[in-house]
């Protein structure tokens, strides 16, 4: 069987990370040669562990693929990652997130695949191979520690030295008597967690992914509705009225495919059009067949400076409750490192260019390292468009800066009678 077809067969969807068995995975490293260490070009780059909103850790990798190596229609690009804890009866866990890459004309651009997972309080060796469909590979190899801090080990969620994909314990569809919501919507604004940052950084995905995943366990509910938008473009980029945590995966495309730096012009000539945005999302709410218990907006917000809407906010559905949490922050949550590996290129500090409908980003090829993040002139407000919208719906702001903020909050929204 040709290694593409155990791939196929492995992975449920394209672009879906799925924690395979070791049968499974060694299916696929019999088709690997251990000898072709540098016959596919590329560079892995490991994201730090960090306590995440969920209260564990969450840790992932990025890895860049010149698409030089590439032409024509038909390619695909798959990571498998090994992760071994250190401990003596440390059992391996096998991740693999495949990517199929659209027609490839001659280009120097880098496409750029990522993926994230769970891991509790230890020590691991990681190993990543990554394929393509003519089975070429490119290896790395890396340790990583995670030591909680004193106030932490007893709030963790994951017992030590174990492995679990991004969506552990949010399968969805609570039962009735387990569920603390009827139905929850969820607004998702898609924006850079760094005020003036002209980019969604990788940090920033795992973040809003990392939360929303935890908001799916914490405040359970029979149902969920997962809406993402985007203030910047004035769009909605994505409704789901029967999320669960199985579609997280699509949450994680959108973000990897929204082009900031790319709005268009009739936007620029709507000033009011980020409260007009809110208030068409909150006006289709208010009046869904099924009421939610709970409207949270989640994300960063967005300068007010001229998008105060003439008309008044929408009437709040009796005992629903309404809730910004309001994610403001001066550095990444998440902090990538560089592994040395065939290829050689340094991270690119530009805006990247992601296409439309894939599930990888496309960046111009750069082998000059810089570390700096390219900050735009945009200035935030202390108020803001999503703010200004929940005041006048007379809902509650709370403002997370840590994985604290966030579980006291979700410890209010959850609380009866709040």
């Amino acid at each position: 069987m040709r290694l593409a077809a155990i791939i196929l067969g492995t992975c449920a969807a394209a672009s879906a990370q799925v924690l395979i068995d070791a049968s499974q995975a060694a299916a696929v490293l019999r088709h690997v040669d251990p000898q072709a260490n540098a016959s596919l070009r590329c560079e892995t780059r490991p994201v730090a562990p960090t306590l995440g909103f969920s209260l564990r850790f969450q840790t992932g990798y990025e890895v860049s693929v010149p698409l030089s190596q590439f032409h024509g229609p038909g390619h695909r690009i798959s990571v498998l990652l090994k992760v071994t804890p250190e401990a003596r009866d440390g059992q391996p866990a096998y991740l693999l997130r495949s990517f199929d890459l659209p027609d490839v004309p001659d280009t120097e651009f880098v496409a750029e695949v990522a993926g994230s997972f769970l891991v509790g309080q230890g020590s691991y060796h990681s190993m990543a191979i990554v394929l393509d469909d003519v089975n070429r590979v490119c290896r790395s190899d890396w340790r990583m520690e995670v030591k909680p801090g004193r106030s932490e080990r007893n709030r963790l969620l994951m017992r030590p030295n174990t492995v679990a994909p991004l969506s552990t314990g949010t399968s969805g569809g609570t039962p009735v008597t387990d569920a603390t919501l009827s139905r929850m919507t969820i607004f998702l604004h898609a924006a850079p967690l760094i005020p003036g940052t002209s980019k969604l950084l990788p940090s920033d995905v795992l973040t809003v992914t990392g939360s929303l995943a935890a908001l799916l366990e914490q405040l359970p509910a029979r149902s969920v509705r997962v809406v993402v938008f985007n203030l910047e473009q004035q769009k909605e980029l994505y409704r789901n009225d029967g999320f669960t945590g199985r579609d997280l995966e699509q949450v994680t495309r959108v973000l990897d495919g929204l082009q900031l730096a790319m709005v268009d012009y009739r936007v620029l000539q709507q000033p009011q059009g980020q409260a007009e945005l809110l208030r068409a999302l909150m006006h289709r709410e208010g009046h869904e067949a099924s009421q939610s218990d709970a409207v949270i907006f989640l994300g960063p917000d967005a300068s007010a400076g001229g998008s105060e809407s003439p008309g008044e906010a929408d009437p709040i559905v009796p005992r629903q409750s309404i809730v910004y949490l309001r994610y403001e922050s001066s550095v990444p949550w998440f902090s990538v490192t560089h592994v040395a590996t065939s290829l050689g290129l340094a991270a690119d500090p530009r805006p990247k260019y992601p296409c439309q409908m894939w599930p990888c980003s496309i960046i111009p090829a750069q082998r000059t390292a810089s570390p700096d993040v390219e900050l735009n002139t945009r200035t935030v407000s202390g108020r803001g468009a999503i703010g200004d919208a929940i005041r006048k719906l007379k809902g509650r702001i709370l403002v997370v800066r840590t994985p604290g903020d966030f579980a006291k909050a979700v410890d209010q929204i959850g609380r009866p009678g709040r």
